[in-house]
């Protein structure tokens, strides 16, 4: 009976917190939990009294453990059960990997720089009018140059070292960005040289309206949506892409930025400076109280959700978007060559896939995505003033303002969005 009482009690528990580990422990005497709940496990072999086994701890994890008897405590006639778990611990699995690491020091960074300083940039113009292979003339080079003047370490890292950002890089970072701020010209002008390589690409970029595709390559980090993962939609596939190229895309986010600024719909709040989700609740709270004010009016509201929307970005369609916004055709055929023939793989842990070709949508994670995606989806807007369409990032929202009890114009409005 009192076996009965405890199962009822231990199965209300699993159902109140289904994703938890349940462990009873006890003085069950003869007792034996496992015949009321079958799928839990006794852990305890050893004899806790005597040579009987009257202490108990059960788990679902079968074989988690194994026990051994410890000297008791104070004047208990029980003795002390040591669970020992039998799994094999990581650290003892795992073999370290051999890392490599340059290191940087002040003496190697001036060696570096005078390597740049003494490079004459027209030599890689010159060999080469191909934006590709001048991008790999001049990334190799700067590698050279790398693996000349710094220093390498080897080193093995074991599965229980701490994270790469030690606290003296933590102190580094925060000397970089009060650099930044005082306008430290040392700062600067260590990277000038190393800028005058990275600019020569660029400016060879923009030209042919091409992004090299090196540049194109990304590595794809699947992360979780919510805590439990039923399938490959609660995943969030973020693009990790090089350093240069985010650099690169900051410089198109600012120009598109300053042309298109003023011409997008004053209804589209997310991406954009001063704007929030706040300010898309309230405006659309003044739409509709507004309107109910007057007697006999009502309002119809449709809330809509696009599913995975930057990877469903077509990008001959795109083209023509940032056209319409007063954006050069140089730049809308440097956006489609962003977005066409990307290199990108697959990495989970440690597990890397193959890499593939793709020009579908656009990569998250990126600089430049949330504003192509703001382009793309400027131009949906309301024909009809009665019709409010309220667009944040992926979420719209379409309001009927609904008079004399005509919903024509809302319908309508519905029916283009559906289709």
């Amino acid at each position: 009976m009192s076996l009965q009482k405890l199962a009822d009690q231990i199965t209300e528990l699993e159902q109140q917190h289904p994703d938890s580990v349940l462990i009873i422990l006890g003085d069950f005497n003869k007792a034996k939990l496992s015949h009321e709940l079958p799928k839990y496990s006794q852990h305890v072999t050893c004899p806790t009294r005597d040579s009987n086994i009257l202490d108990h701890c059960y788990t679902t994890l079968r074989n988690a453990y194994h026990s051994v008897p410890q000297a008791a405590l104070g004047l208990s006639d029980h003795c002390l059960v040591h669970l020992i778990p039998t799994y094999r611990q990581n650290l003892k699995s795992a073999k370290p990997v051999v890392k490599t690491v340059r290191r940087w020091t002040n003496k190697t960074e001036q060696v570096l720089q005078a390597c740049f300083e003494w490079t004459d940039c027209s030599v890689f113009e010159a060999a080469t009018t191909d934006l590709h292979e001048l991008t790999e003339t001049v990334t190799s080079y700067v590698s050279f140059c790398e693996d000349i003047c710094i220093p390498s370490r080897t080193y093995l890292k074991y599965n229980n070292d701490k994270p790469w950002f030690t606290t003296k890089l933590r102190q580094l970072r925060q000397a970089k960005e009060d650099a930044y701020r005082n306008g430290d010209r040392v700062f600067v002008e260590r990277s000038e040289n190393h800028h005058k390589l990275q600019d020569t690409i660029p400016q060879h970029s923009v030209t042919p309206c091409e992004v090299p595709s090196c540049f194109k390559c990304s590595t794809i980090i699947p992360v979780p949506k919510k805590p439990k993962i039923t399938g490959l939609n609660d995943y969030r596939p973020v693009a990790l892409m090089s350093v240069v190229m985010k650099s690169f895309e900051k410089l198109v986010v600012a120009y598109l930025k300053n042309i298109t600024g003023p011409l997008l719909d004053p209804l589209l709040f997310a991406y954009r400076a001063n704007r929030s989700v706040d300010d898309a609740i309230n405006m659309g709270l003044h739409f509709i109280l507004q309107h109910l004010d007057k007697t006999g009016n009502y309002v119809r509201i449709l809330f809509v959700d696009f599913s995975s929307a930057f990877n469903t970005i077509i990008k001959t369609l795109l083209q023509s978007k940032p056209a319409q916004l007063s954006v050069p055709s140089s730049i809308c055929q440097w956006i489609t060559s962003f977005l066409t023939d990307r290199q990108q793989l697959v990495r989970m842990g440690k597990f890397t896939s193959h890499s593939r070709t793709t020009s579908t949508g656009a990569p998250q994670g990126c600089v430049l995505s949330p504003l192509l995606f703001s382009l793309y989806t400027n131009d949906c807007t309301s024909k009809d003033p009665s019709v409010k369409l309220l667009k944040f990032a992926d979420d719209t929202t379409v309001i009927g303002l609904i008079k004399d009890g005509d919903e024509s114009a809302f319908r309508q409005e519905v029916y283009e969005r559906a289709v």
